[in-house]
């Protein structure tokens, strides 16, 4: 538990990391819980894929540290391939809903879970750039 009233709590910095792991793990078991195993192969499968996608990018991309112009790149790439990532999933969980029928809080919590992340990418590009900008070549 925080000693810190949560009204002054701020976002830490790598939340990012915390949410895509979260991300993760719900639509993994969202999609071994579903009861059509038939569609294991097809679907469960690559929605699972691209949610392990989207934590391992933002995972190698704050494994970068940055001391020149180049490394700052490719932590951005990083970044921006899990942006991508995210979406590709978010699609994906639209198409196994199809098939599973998700449960509304399930569904919800993936999609919020979604959001959140894309939320936290997005401030990390944008910290990153102010944070990089005079980097040597």
């Amino acid at each position: 538990m925080s000693s810190v009233l949560s009204r002054y709590r701020q976002e830490a910095k790598t939340d990012f990391l915390y949410k895509a792991r979260l991300l993760s793990v719900s639509v993994i078991k969202s999609c071994v819980d579903s009861k059509k195993g038939r569609y294991t192969a097809t679907v469960s499968e690559p929605v699972a894929q691209a949610a392990w996608d989207v934590y391992g990018y933002v995972k190698m991309a704050n494994s970068i540290y940055p001391k020149n112009k180049h490394e700052a790149q490719l932590r951005r790439d990083q970044f921006l391939l899990a942006r991508a990532a995210l979406y590709k999933l978010d699609s994906r969980i639209g198409v196994a809903h199809e098939f599973y029928h998700f449960s509304d809080h399930d569904l919800d919590e993936m999609g919020k879970l979604v959001d959140d992340e894309m939320e936290l990418i997005k401030k990390m590009l944008d910290s990153d750039q102010k944070r990089y900008k005079n980097l040597p070549d």
